[in-house]
Parts: structure tokens; sequence; C-alpha cells
């Protein structure tokens, strides 16, 4: 599995240097694969200067080469990707523009949805683990950082801030990304330049705080496939309750000549008692019949159902599962012990059948009260 570390900076591209070294000096030692950086045109201006242009205080190396050096970074680890400049429409020219900064509402907006759509295209790789950085960048920035992670992150993610020992925090002569070898003497100095004290860089002390964050999509996002959309829609989508959520978006499809459930676009295959129960909740509530209060009348109902399905087999062929529809003991069998013990499986099944599936759990039959809370538009019967 490979790492990426994203992170939002503007004018002080120092705190991508002192993370990337926290990281390497953690145990076990992290370097991340990737580097991803959100920026602005001004930031993209200060991250060129500071990190990309040879500098005499690094022996003519840039920064960025001598930190991958320090940390022994491998061929494939600390690559920096482009620049991810946060862009906004321009109405005039008909075209998107990279931002200067985040002055207005309208910004921050355009931010929201750039920061989002950055996280979501690393965390919709299983492969990539994601290390993000709220420490740079204007506090708007960072805040909008932890709520995309929020939102939309994952267990095995990480959201971190660097904690720099004073003076280390503040704009050096020269200026200072990381604790270098051998050390260095950096210069405070007041606003006229005059000096106020000298630091040797083995002071530094960089400290890489964890920030604990809420793994939202374990109970929306992903559970019904619909992590899309912009920063506000998803916002709102996690704030409805569960089970309006589900209602209103999960998909399903029952396949007639299988004992097959499709949720979410992801395939179920069902034990036959348990698609008797799906099928006749699911057929109910297409037909918006009102759920049967009780699991006498919901035994009644799935009979009927068993019954139909069962007079669809072909005699001839022994594998068909068709002729299982009918109970050995006739469809009287089918009584309140049968559904309580088959709407228990069914629970079951989806749970073990993962993310796209397990949400639908919330609106089958419960409490002796049989129905499917889905919108009709969202089941298909074949």
């Amino acid at each position: 599995m490979s790492t990426t570390f994203l992170a939002v900076t503007g004018m002080s591209p120092a705190i991508v240097t002192e993370t990337v070294w926290a990281l390497a000096h953690e145990t076990p030692s992290v370097v991340p694969n990737h580097v991803v950086l959100i920026t602005t045109s001004e930031g993209v201006k200060a991250l060129d200067r500071e990190l990309f242009t040879a500098s005499p205080h690094f022996g003519g190396r840039k920064v960025w080469e001598a930190l991958r050096e320090a940390v022994g970074a491998q061929p494939d680890e600390l690559i920096m990707q482009d620049y991810s400049v946060i862009n906004v429409p321009d109405t005039a020219a008909g075209k998107t523009v990279p931002l200067p900064d985040i002055r207005t509402p309208e910004d921050n907006i355009a931010a929201a949805n750039y920061i989002l759509n950055q996280v979501r295209a690393i965390v919709n790789e299983p492969e990539k683990r994601l290390i993000a950085s709220i420490a740079g960048g204007r506090k708007s920035m960072g805040a909008l950082l932890y709520a995309a992670v929020t939102l939309l992150g994952r267990p095995l993610d990480r959201l971190t801030h660097v904690l720099v020992r004073e003076p280390f925090d503040a704009r050096l002569t020269p200026p200072f990304f990381f604790p270098t070898q051998p050390a260095v003497n950096h210069e405070l100095r007041n606003q006229l330049g005059e000096l106020i004290s000298t630091h040797s860089s083995k002071e530094a002390g960089i400290q890489l705080a964890d920030i604990p964050f809420p793994v939202l999509q374990n109970f929306f996002a992903r559970d019904v496939g619909q992590a899309t959309g912009t920063f506000a829609d998803v916002v709102q989508r996690a704030s409805m309750p569960a089970r309006d959520y589900v209602r209103a978006t999960a998909r399903l499809r029952m396949l007639a000549d299988e004992p097959v459930a499709i949720i979410n676009d992801q395939r179920v295959k069902l034990a036959v008692n348990e698609y008797l129960i799906m099928r006749c909740a699911a057929e109910r509530a297409q037909a918006c019949k009102p759920p049967i209060h009780g699991w006498g009348g919901a035994a009644e109902a799935v009979a009927e159902v068993a019954e139909r399905i069962f007079e669809q087999h072909n005699e001839n062929d022994f594998r068909d599962w068709r002729c299982e529809a009918k109970p050995k003991g006739g469809y009287a069998a089918i009584d309140e012990r049968f559904i309580t013990k088959h709407v228990s499986s069914l629970k079951d099944r989806l749970e073990e059948g993962g993310i796209r599936t397990r949400p639908l759990i919330v609106v089958l039959p419960e409490d002796r009260r049989f129905s499917l809370d889905l919108v009709p538009e969202n089941i298909v019967l074949d």
C-alpha cells in the first residue's frame, strides 16, 4: 500500500518539510510515496521560491532535494505531484482561473469543493493511504480539509498538525525547514532587521500531533455509494438521519431467474427463504402498500409469494432453485417463526455483504413490522 501526503499550504511551505521530517522520524518511520499540495496561485510562487530554487544554505541544492536525502527517501518516495491549485470560474472569460487567495465567500466555496475532490481522489483508491496535514494555508483551508477528511476519510487514514518549538515557527535567517545535519545557526530579527537571538537547528523540536476524526463514511458515504457531489451536497447527506438517507438513496433490484438481489450495484446471492422475504417486502414497497403489523400477516404475504415462485419452477430441472420456495412442511410452515428466523439471517447476509449492502438493514422489517422502507422508484423487480 502506498501513502499519499496531502497538505494545504500558502505562504509558509515549511510546514510541508517539517511534517515530512516528523513522519520520517516516527517509529516505525513513515516516508510518503506521493506529496499533493493544495494551494493558490500566490502559494505556487512561495513553493517554487522556498522549496524548488537552489539555495546557498543547502550547498546549492533545492530544499526538497536536501530533505529527500536527509530522510533517506527511496526513488519512489516523496515524489512531489504537480501543485493542486484551487480554481474559480471567470464568467467574463468563460473559463476557470487559478485562485490568488481566499477572500470572499465564493472563494471559500470553491476551495471547499476543490479540497473535497482532492481528498476523494485519494480515498477512492483502496491501495492508497492518506495522511493529511491541516497545518498550512489560511485557517479556513485547514478547517475545510479537516471537514473533508471527516466526510470521506477511512479508518486507515490520518489527519495531522505539526508542532514546532519557538522560535523555529517564526521567520528566521536563513529560513528553517527541518533540522539539518550539520546543524545551522538561525537568526531571529525584529521588524527593523535588528538581531534578537541566534538559535541552532539542533535545538528545534518538531512533533506531529494526530487529530482524531469521526469516520462518517462508515455511516453514510460509501455505504450507499453516494460519496459524490459538492462539499455542500455531501454535508447535507451526512446530516440526514440514517434511515431517511438510506430510504432516499439506496437502490434495489430483485432478479427473477436466480435468488439474487442487486443492492447499490452489488450482487448478493441470497438463500431461497431470504429471497422470499426480500421479494415480498420489495413488491409491497414498490406497490406502495402499507406495512404489515405482526409476523402472522407477514407470513401469509410471504407464503403467497413463495407459492407463485414455486409454480414457476421447471419440474424437469432438479437444479431449479425455485422448487425450494415450497418448504418441506408445505406453505403452512411459513409462519411467525419462519419470518423471525429468515429476517434475521437476511440482515446477517447484508451485514456480511459489505459497505454497499449494509445500509439496507435499517429499512428492513423489524419489531414485528413487515415493510421495506424504500422509495418505490428505486426498486426494480425482474
